[in-house]
């Protein structure tokens, strides 16, 4: 017997709405996580439709126990915006290591009261989505190549979200193929990147292309310790 679409369990209209509109208590209810004052203000702007945040950070994400700070929104959008798609972006070599972090945080939702979601959700070599694949919103994993940014090309509309993970190692030509797509204002586009590197697209975002300077882009500031538990 197949699995039923998530939109017709009897419990999503409770939970849509609790969680829709509030990431920040997606992270602790339906993750687990422990939410900083920091951290809280990357998921408010984060999950505002048509936002641009740099994530400046000296997380570790390539450590065995590490969870990119971004995954949550990942999985937010998932479970709580039917029509979402999600694009993570790597650096060529890393899609699967960046994958099995956002993997891991449907570990911690078996953990919790949500534990019902899990059963909606499939994983595949490229794809977090729901079960039924073309019921909705989905995750694809994505890498970033210098030799043929044009891959990243063809992801439209108000619904597409950009996570590029550390950022500082995507060539900028590859941010002007997503960039290109992002004709909608609901699209957005959220990314982490190392505080120190001064050069590229990604140091940009938190110089000249931020608000303070009159640009799109929010910048954030997170610390090793705000990413988990």
């Amino acid at each position: 017997m197949s699995t039923p679409p998530l939109y017709e369990d009897a419990r999503w209209p409770a939970f849509i709405a609790r969680y829709a509109n509030d990431l920040c208590a997606f992270a602790a209810d339906v993750l687990g996580m422990e939410v900083t004052p920091e951290l809280a203000r990357t998921y408010c702007l984060a999950s505002l439709p048509g936002c641009r945040v740099s994530i400046a950070t000296d997380i570790d994400l390539h450590g065995c126990d590490a969870i990119s700070p971004m995954a949550p929104i990942a999985l937010w959008r998932l479970l709580c915006w039917p029509q979402s798609q999600t694009l993570v972006v790597t650096r060529f070599g890393r899609r699967r290591a960046s994958k099995q972090q956002y993997e891991r945080l449907l570990t911690w939702m078996v953990d919790g009261a949500h534990s019902w979601l899990r059963a909606y959700i499939t994983v595949d070599a490229t794809h977090i989505q729901l079960r039924r694949r073309y019921a909705g919103a989905g995750i694809l994993f994505l890498c970033a190549d210098q030799r043929s940014p044009e891959s990243l090309a063809g992801h439209t509309g108000g619904h597409v979200c950009w996570l590029m993970e550390d950022a500082e190692d995507i060539p900028d030509v590859c941010f002007c193929v997503a960039g290109a797509s992002m004709t909608d204002p609901g699209a957005s586009m959220v990314l982490t990147n190392k505080p120190w590197r001064e050069s590229g697209y990604a140091a940009l975002t938190r110089g000249k292309l931020s608000k303070d300077q009159g640009g799109p882009w929010d910048v954030c500031a997170l610390e090793g310790t705000q990413s988990g538990r």
